[in-house]
């Protein structure tokens, strides 16, 4: 079981009908996109911080370890805005009023991920998936995406036991032994 599904089973808000969690993580999402950097984005990203550590019980260590993965991707974006190619002053250059858009895009994505995080966290696939029938979506679709759930952790599974055979054989002392 993956970290963030086994943080959301084990959630002091499990017991919470999907919809509320779902309405709470994805407004902070939408109120972080669609407020100004600052203070709107920070506030969100503070209020998703306070519901993920505090009422909803997620431990600090996992909370980051699912965090900086998006964050990563939030921070390479942000640094896109800070440089441009072309123009007048040379090949590569500081963009003109890039450290304020970057910085406002860094606060608004970070925040934006944490609103995800916050459902994530607080919701298993398990409660979901069955829901999604009740709420109108054809049960086929709800299907496929049940299996292609089950069979992400069969792939996992599987890589993990193929990691344990190699390193059982040595597998791991040089990157060519890995590989081969």
């Amino acid at each position: 079981m993956l970290p963030i599904d086994a943080a959301a089973h084990s959630s002091r808000w499990r017991r919470r009908h999907p919809v509320d969690k779902a309405v709470l993580g994805l407004g902070l999402t939408i109120l972080a996109i669609s407020l100004p950097p600052w203070p709107g984005a920070v506030l969100v990203l503070a209020a998703a911080l306070v519901l993920l550590l505090g009422p909803a019980g997620v431990p600090a260590r996992k909370l980051w370890r699912a965090y900086r993965v998006p964050l990563g991707f939030c921070v390479t974006g942000a640094l896109t805005l800070l440089v441009q190619v072309g123009g007048p002053d040379g090949f590569v250059t500081f963009a003109e009023g890039g450290p304020a858009s970057a910085g406002g895009l860094l606060l608004r994505t970070s925040a934006a991920s944490l609103g995800v995080l916050l459902f994530a966290f607080t919701t298993p696939m398990s409660d979901l998936l069955p829901r999604l029938v009740k709420a109108g979506v054809p049960a086929p679709v709800v299907d496929v995406a049940l299996v292609t759930y089950r069979m992400s952790f069969l792939l996992l599974d599987s890589m993990s036991r193929i990691r344990q055979a190699q390193a059982a054989r040595l597998g791991h002392t040089t990157r060519a032994a890995a590989w081969r």
